[in-house]
């Protein structure tokens, strides 16, 4: 990283700096170049101009007129004489000591100049030009020695500058090499983040458009080509919207192996994929939601393309079970789906349609596709309406506890009751439990309804006869609720209601949700003295093990197989061994959903002695109950008093 900052930061100065360097270094070693051809002139002048300062023309001149006496050698030693003078005088620059000598000496030598006939001028002038001659000579060598110095300086310095100049470009190479290969490097990596960064990206756009578990594209994706598609759809275009919910039809996670869902979701994906793969490129299949996938199929009206034939291949595609490490498992999911052709097709519409009928088969528990009707979309307001009303009716005590009477089937006495709840809404008039009481499941207000229902029962029954019983239902969200046991206790306390007289009922549904919590709860209520009874025995979920794995005082009998009994024998002898369980296990047994003679009959040929149904009178509040079955008691009590 260090390295990096310097390449990044640090190299670049330098190269700066040698730039600058190299810049200076230039100008010097254009003055250098200067002085060094100045210096060299210099001293090619000097050797050109120093023969001017030398004596021998004149001591030639003076010897010879010595010896010849000849008038022209006199006249060539004036000439010689004063044009030595001339050069001593005009010396360029400051000569010095020695030519301002020199100059003294070559005045005083004029007298002797001007009397060569006398010998003893002759010789005195020569030894004071021979003298002359010296000193100018050393002169001439010092001016030529140090022009010489100047000049080797001068090279000296620019050479040196030279290979500065030579040096600092070596660098700036280098160092620009060195950068260059920096840059490179640089760019390599940051080539090498862009492509890491795009394929993340592109990573993050196919999680973003697609399930991470199945592959599929998600509900985001598939709203907005539906919504291309719907918008360039021709007169004669049909599209198709299949809606597939698992919400209730896979297996428990806390029941099996972990990642069983996964695997089955898996499943469910691949499924759906194989059985668009004739319609190629016009169909479409992602994953809505956790438990659910869609499904779009384009079609041309002149195909005759059957919404309801597709639906049912999808069907057909789950006839096989999915087969898992430990186990194989039919999965049979719910199908709803809307269609729609031509112009102005809104995607959103075919979308919410195929939820609503998909909705609709999991309300109904329909196995078979469900296409979207006009009612079904007044049916989602009415149960988004009842959703909104139902925690303030439930806070204001709207819906209250009706009672059904329990019969002794052979004396045709009543023995108990059991509360249900019902519901009179000021606008929408009566609803049915089983319209509001899954809406609360969902919703979570199926524990506060549970709670109001056994509150205000177990105060109402109060009015009574003493030795009447009171089965309310409980739920599999009360028995997993904070503290079930102290709540029925509080119950109790405050109404007064003897725990003898309270039965509490448990469907194995609810049992299922939680084995080991419901048998620690139930175990609690009997320590209260409660009556605890198995419900809904008989559905389609229910098992004979359940009677014997935990503590029951009753079993209830449901409707379902009550209705079978006078006319299936495999019924009938469902019921003996159930009663045969029952009678060895000590619990009581109880027939709901009687509606004839008949039924009644055959439950009392087979050893039933309790049971509860229309035959005998339906769900009614107490008052009615009262005036029904206990007005003359009341009456005999009054007049008692």
């Amino acid at each position: 990283m260090q390295f990096d900052g310097l390449l990044r930061f640090k190299t670049p100065a330098l190269i700066g700096v040698i730039l600058m360097l190299l810049a200076v270094n230039s100008m010097h070693l254009i003055r250098a170049g200067y002085d060094m051809r100045a210096n060299n002139l210099s001293w090619r002048n000097l050797i050109s101009e120093t023969p001017q300062l030398d004596t021998t023309t004149l001591e030639r001149a003076v010897g010879r007129y010595s010896v010849l006496k000849n008038v022209d050698d006199a006249f060539a030693a004036k000439r010689a004489y004063k044009a030595l003078l001339t050069s001593v005088e005009n010396w360029p620059g400051s000569g010095g000591e020695p030519l301002s000598a020199a100059t003294q000496k070559l005045r005083r030598l004029a007298p002797y100049l001007d009397a060569l006939d006398d010998q003893a001028s002759v010789n005195h002038a020569l030894i004071v030009l021979e003298k002359i001659g010296m000193s100018l000579r050393a002169f001439s060598q010092a001016l030529v020695q140090d022009a010489a110095l100047r000049s080797e300086a001068s090279r000296t310095f620019y050479h040196q500058l030279q290979i500065l100049e030579g040096l600092l470009c070596l660098a700036l190479i280098l160092l620009t090499a060195l950068w260059a290969l920096s840059l490179e490097k640089k760019n390599g990596r940051l080539t090498q983040d862009f492509e890491r960064a795009r394929n993340h990206a592109d990573t993050l756009k196919r999680q973003i458009q697609q399930d991470g578990q199945t592959g599929l594209i998600n509900m985001e994706v598939f709203e907005k080509q539906l919504e291309s598609l719907c918008k360039t759809a021709p007169e004669n275009r049909f599209v198709a919207v299949y809606w597939i919910g698992l919400e209730t039809r896979l297996p428990d996670p806390e029941r099996h192996e972990i990642g069983l869902q996964d695997t089955i979701v898996r499943a469910v994906a691949e499924r759906l994929q194989r059985v668009t793969v004739p319609l190629k490129d016009r169909a479409i299949v992602a994953r809505a939601n956790a438990k659910d996938f869609i499904v779009m199929t384009v079609s041309d009206m002149a195909i005759d393309f059957d919404p309801s034939i597709f639906a049912r291949h999808i069907r057909e595609a789950f006839a096989k079970p999915v087969l898992t490490p430990s186990d194989a498992h039919l999965i049979s999911p719910a199908i709803g789906y809307s269609q729609g052709s031509g112009l102005g097709l809104d995607a959103y519409e075919l979308i919410r349609n195929a939820e609503l009928a998909v909705a609709d088969a999991l309300n109904f528990d329909q196995r078979r596709p469900v296409a979207y009707t006009a009612s079904m979309r007044a049916d989602a307001e009415r149960r988004r309406k009842i959703a909104r009303e139902l925690p303030r009716a439930i806070e204001a005590d709207e819906i209250l506890p009706h009672f059904q009477p329990q019969f002794d089937l052979k004396s045709g006495r009543i023995i108990g009751v059991e509360a249900l709840a019902r519901w009179f809404h000021g606008e929408l008039g009566w609803i049915s439990p089983s319209e509001f009481i899954p809406i609360a499941e969902q919703n979570g207000d199926i524990v506060a309804l549970g709670w109001r229902i056994l509150k205000t029962a177990s105060a109402q029954i109060q009015m009574l006869p003493a030795d009447l019983t009171l089965s309310v239902h409980l739920s599999a969200a009360q028995c997993l609720d904070d503290d079930p046991y102290a709540k029925i206790k509080d119950c109790l306390v405050q109404s007064g209601l003897p725990a003898s007289r309270l039965k509490l009922e448990i469907s194995e549904t609810a049992v299922l949700k939680d084995p080991n919590r419901i048998k620690t709860c139930l175990s609690n209520f009997h320590s209260l003295g409660l009556q605890i009874s198995l419900d809904d025995f008989g559905a389609v979920t229910s098992t004979l093990s359940s009677l014997t794995e935990f503590p029951w005082n009753e079993v209830k009998i449901d409707r379902a197989l009550a209705g079978k009994l006078t006319h299936d024998p495999a019924q009938r002898e469902i019921l003996k061994m159930v009663l045969q369980i029952a009678a060895f296990s000590d619990m009581a047994v109880v027939v709901e959903g009687i509606e004839s003679v008949d039924q009644r009959d055959t439950l009392v040929a087979l050893g039933c002695d309790t049971g509860q149904g229309y035959l005998f009178g339906g769900p009614m509040a107490i008052d009615d109950l009262n005036a029904l079955f206990f007005a003359r008691t009341a009456e005999k009590n009054t007049a008692e008093g």
